[in-house]
């Protein structure tokens, strides 16, 4: 019993050692055009940040009005190789591009030009997809951007290839396929969706996606900007805070305005409105099978695999995962390391949040997104 109860104290001091590692303080205030201020906060961050997650390496730059005010590399690109990052260091961008696909969308319903809310086949001329449901809602801008489209996840044919044809070629090739759900009844993660609305994007602007995309987002000047990369597993969360974190004290450094602070949960850490708890009842499509989040007496539930597992509002205005310990013990899953994303509650493009779901634990098969 003794020695049950040694192992059980150093499990618990290792614990809190881990969750007492001091994080860098943030700065109280930022002077107009003091970048290298957020500098040495934001690399103290990442630091603190990447031993936490056990991150290999990280690459950041700042940049106002086309002028690359900071860059820097931390950790390795090649952890083996000895070759540390630097902000020359090549990283797979893969789904960062969705992020332009929607902001040109969103743009163009600014303008006047795209309703998010219409069929896209009235901007895609052309598109269509077989499908097997009955009285089914149309596919659109706003259901593909926030994986409710129905729409398959891939289309897999000439996907992997050296030399693949131009993606404005897809609506043509999808017309005998079938859609994998009704449309706005199921969150599925849509690669397929977000090329079609990219072929639309083109359409209504009249030119190719590619020097939409240049012209409207990466060019005009006047504009202030935070590109992280990483190239680890584990760096999700990582670049999210780090990225958020950097561009409030680098507005802060060019406007002189300190940026307001995210909203915590109506009634503190642990609750959420039951208007905000409804918002995410629903059915998420996962690599594990479909999880179902319900609202219930005592907040949100996710059933998966079999298991429940409760959905906490944190100070930050995200959802974390509580589990059991052996069934007993209430903690935070993401305090002991696991890879948990958070999932904002403030979601404006649709009352489904897209939720990618998938955890490399046996326990927890869920990754909030």
């Amino acid at each position: 019993m003794k020695c049950a109860l040694s192992r059980w104290t150093i499990l618990l001091l290792t614990v809190s050692i881990a969750g007492c590692s001091g994080a860098p303080t943030r700065p109280e205030s930022v002077g107009r055009g003091d970048y290298a201020k957020v500098a040495q906060y934001v690399s103290a961050l990442v630091r603190y940040e990447m031993k936490k997650r056990d991150v290999t390496g990280l690459s950041i730059a700042l940049v106002d009005d086309q002028r690359v005010v900071w860059a820097e590399g931390f950790g390795y690109a090649d952890k083996a190789g000895k070759i540390p990052a630097s902000p020359e260091t090549v990283y797979r961008a893969g789904s960062i591009s969705k992020l332009f696909t929607a902001t040109a969308a969103m743009q163009l319903a600014e303008q006047g030009r795209l309703d998010i809310d219409r069929p896209l086949g009235d901007y895609l001329p052309g598109f269509s997809i077989r499908t097997r449901f009955v009285d089914e809602a149309p596919v659109t801008p706003r259901s593909i951007m926030t994986h409710h489209s129905g729409l398959p996840s891939d289309y897999l044919k000439g996907m992997w290839t050296r030399n693949p044809e131009s993606f404005t070629r897809l609506a043509d090739r999808v017309r005998d396929e079938y859609a994998a759900n009704p449309p706005g009844t199921v969150f599925s993660y849509s690669n397929l969706g977000v090329t079609l609305l990219g072929d639309a994007i083109g359409k209504v602007a009249g030119r190719d996606f590619v020097s939409h995309v240049r012209d409207e987002i990466f060019l005009p000047e006047r504009k202030l900007g935070v590109v992280v990369l990483a190239n680890s597993d584990t760096s999700g969360r990582v670049v999210g805070k780090v990225a958020a974190e950097a561009l409030k004290l680098a507005l802060e450094a060019k406007t002189g305005d300190r940026q307001p602070e995210r909203e915590k949960p109506e009634g503190g850490e642990g609750s959420l409105s039951q208007e905000a708890l409804q918002r995410y009842e629903g059915w998420y499509a996962t690599p594990v099978g479909a999880v179902s989040v319900r609202k219930t007496s005592g907040g949100l539930r996710a059933d998966v695999m079999n298991r429940t597992l409760r959905l906490i509002p944190r100070a930050d205005g995200s959802l974390g995962l509580q589990y059991r310990l052996l069934g007993l013990f209430p903690i935070r899953i993401e305090e002991l390391d696991i890879q948990t994303r958070s999932l904002p509650i403030d979601a404006s493009l649709s009352p489904c949040q897209p939720v990618p779901c998938h955890d490399e634990t046996p326990d927890v098969l869920l990754r909030l997104e």
